[in-house]
């Protein structure tokens, strides 16, 4: 059976064993997503690294893998630590597919949700 799992390669919040609320709110998509298992990751500091992550989804018969990146900028860890995991990973893994989302960026949702967490402090 081929589906798509995601890995994020930073903190989301765990919910049960190895999968995560994507905690999409509403819209095109949103059931979609939410009812998508997903595996946590780390950078580092933790057991829970990157190919630990790869490792569950593919015991798990996981074959089509995104890679979303929980940070806010595109920094070095974006542009070449985590795609240098992923090639080494994919380098061992040859049938796996991998895809690399963007991080969340720079984003007028972001904004608001800090605006909302100032107000809650005044």
């Amino acid at each position: 059976m081929e589906y798509e799992r995601r890995i994020s390669s930073r903190a989301w919040q765990q919910t049960q064993g190895n999968r995560a609320d994507i905690g999409i709110g509403s819209g095109d998509g949103a059931k979609e997503l939410r009812e998508t298992p997903a595996e946590i990751a780390y950078m580092e500091f933790s057991e829970r690294s990157i190919p630990a992550g790869l490792d569950a989804l593919i015991a798990q018969g996981v074959d089509d893998i995104a890679v979303v990146p929980y940070f806010l900028f595109d920094g070095v860890h974006i542009r070449e630590d985590i795609p240098r995991m992923i090639e080494e990973y994919k380098s061992a893994h040859p049938k796996i597919t991998f895809k690399m989302g963007n991080p969340l960026g720079a984003d007028r949702r972001l904004a608001a949700i800090l605006t909302d967490r100032i107000s809650e402090c005044l």
